[in-house]
C-alpha cells in the first residue's frame, strides 16, 4: 500500500494509451470526447442538485441527495481520468477513483434499501392537491360561516336597545363600541379610555367610578345605576349595568363584558301594574329575539343532564331537530362528545360557578368530522327566601371550526 501511495502519479510503468494496440485517430478520439463529455454531464448533474437542495428547507431525505451526488461526482472523474491517460497513463490514480467509486456506490445502493419504503409512503402531488384542494374549501365555508356570523352579530346589536360594551382588564374602553355611540352620542375620541364616564351625570360619576374599581380589584361581578346622558332625548336617564370578567386559563382577567339597561321607561310604568307587565313583555320579546338569533348555540340543561331549551344554531349543530333534544339526556344524543361535555355540566352543579371560553373539540350526530368549539357554561339560580338554589345550567357553544393541522 505504501507503494501504491508514493507511486500514485508514477506513469513510467505504464505507456500512454495511444500506443497500446492500433487505435486509429477516429477511434481514439472518439473515446476522448465521450468521456470528457461524460464527465462534465457528471459534474453537472450533482451541482444541479446541490443548488436546488439548498434552496429548499423541506426536501425531504436530503442525505441521499448528497450521497447521490458524490456517487455521480466520482463517476465523472473517473471518465475523465480514462481521458487523460491516453497521454498521461496515471492507471494507480485511475484504480484508486474507481474503488472511490465503487465504495460510494454501494453506499447509496443500501441508503436507497432503507430509505425507499419511506419514500414509497411520502403522499403523491396528486393526493397532495387534492388534501390542498379540501383545505382551501374548508377555509371557504369556514371565512363563510364566521363572516355570517358576524352579520348575525351586527343585527343583534343594531336591534337591541341595550349598550353592549367590551372593555380590557383595567376597564378601560380599547376599541369602538357602536351601542355606546348610538345611545349616548360620543364620539369615539371622547370616550376612549376612561372617557366614557363623562356620559356618566356628575352626581352619580363618582361613586359608579368608586365601584367599578372595587369590581377590577376583586374579579367580582360588576351591577350598578345611575344616570346617563340620552343623545336621542337630549336628556339623562336612570340605567343598571352590569358586566363579568372573561378570564384567561390561569384564572386571570383578560377582558371585561357588560351591558347598560335604560330602565328609565320601566321605572316610569312601575306605577301600574299593566305598564309592568307591558315592559316585561318587550324585554322577554328581546330576549327571545337575542336567543333565538343568536350567532351561537344556546341550551338549558337540569341536573339530570336533559335538555330543557335549545335555541336553532345549536339544533344545527347537533344535527337534530329541536323537539329531538327536549326532555332527552346528552348522552343519549351527543355520543362521544358528551364524555367530554358531561364532566363540565357536572363541575358547574357542584362548584355553582361558570366555566368560561373553554375549547371543547369532538363529533356531534351532524358531522363526522371532529371540530372545535368555544364554550363556556352558566348556573341559573332560584330565589328563595334564605338564599340562592342552583337549579338548571345555560350553555353556550360557539359556532365551530375544523382543528389546525
Amino acid at each position: 500500500m505504501r507503494e501504491f501511495l508514493l507511486k500514485l502519479f508514477d506513469t513510467s510503468d505504464f505507456p500512454a494509451r495511444w500506443y497500446c494496440g492500433n487505435w486509429s485517430d477516429f477511434l481514439g478520439w472518439m473515446h476522448i470526447a465521450s468521456d470528457i463529455a461524460i464527465s462534465i454531464a457528471y459534474f453537472a448533474i450533482p451541482l444541479v442538485l446541490v443548488y436546488f437542495v439548498r434552496r429548499r428547507k423541506d426536501v425531504p431525505f436530503t442525505r441521499i441527495f448528497w450521497l447521490f451526488a458524490a456517487f455521480i461526482m466520482a463517476c465523472g472523474l473517473v471518465h475523465l481520468t480514462e481521458a487523460c491517460i491516453f497521454w498521461y497513463p496515471v492507471y494507480r490514480v485511475s484504480g484508486l477513483l474507481k474503488l472511490i467509486t465503487a465504495l460510494v456506490s454501494w453506499t447509496t445502493v443500501l441508503a436507497l434499501i432503507r430509505i425507499t419504503p419511506n419514500f414509497l409512503h411520502l403522499p403523491s402531488i396528486a393526493a397532495s392537491n387534492d388534501k390542498l384542494r379540501h383545505e382551501v374549501a374548508q377555509r371557504k365555508r369556514t371565512e363563510a360561516e364566521l363572516r355570517q356570523a358576524k352579520e348575525r352579530q351586527d343585527a343583534i346589536l343594531t336591534a337591541t336597545r341595550s349598550i353592549i360594551w367590551t372593555t380590557d382588564r383595567n376597564g378601560a374602553f380599547t376599541s369602538p363600541q357602536p351601542t355606546w355611540e348610538r345611545y349616548t352620542g360620543q364620539a369615539w375620541e371622547e370616550y376612549q379610555g376612561f372617557g366614557w364616564a363623562s356620559a356618566v351625570h356628575e352626581q352619580d360619576r363618582s361613586h359608579l367610578l368608586e365601584q367599578w374599581s372595587q369590581a377590577i380589584e376583586s374579579g367580582d361581578a360588576y351591577r350598578a345605576s345611575g344616570r346617563l346622558w340620552h343623545q336621542a332625548t337630549q336628556e339623562y336617564r336612570r340605567f343598571v349595568v352590569e358586566a363579568v370578567a372573561v378570564r384567561n386559563p390561569d384564572g386571570t382577567i383578560r377582558e371585561w363584558v357588560g351591558t347598560v339597561d335604560d330602565v328609565e321607561r320601566q321605572l316610569q310604568m312601575e306605577s301600574t301594574l299593566g305598564s309592568v307587565q307591558s315592559e316585561l313583555a318587550i324585554q322577554k320579546r328581546e330576549l327571545e329575539l337575542i336567543y333565538e338569533t343568536a350567532p351561537v348555540g344556546l341550551c338549558l340543561i337540569d341536573r339530570e343532564l336533559r335538555y330543557l331549551r335549545i335555541n336553532e344554531k345549536l339544533a344545527e349543530i347537533n344535527g337534530l331537530p329541536i323537539d329531538a333534544h327536549l326532555g332527552r339526556r346528552v348522552d343519549e344524543l351527543l355520543g362521544e362528545l358528551s364524555e367530554v361535555v358531561s364532566p363540565i355540566y357536572r363541575q358547574v352543579f357542584e362548584t355553582k360557578m361558570p366555566v368560561l371560553d373553554v375549547e371543547v373539540v369532538g363529533k356531534t350526530p351532524a358531522s363526522q368530522e371532529s371540530r372545535v368549539w368555544l364554550t363556556s357554561f352558566f348556573p341559573l339560580h332560584l330565589p328563595l327566601k334564605k338564599g340562592l338554589r342552583q337549579k338548571n345550567l345555560w350553555v353556550n357553544f360557539g359556532s365551530g371550526r375544523a382543528p389546525k393541522l
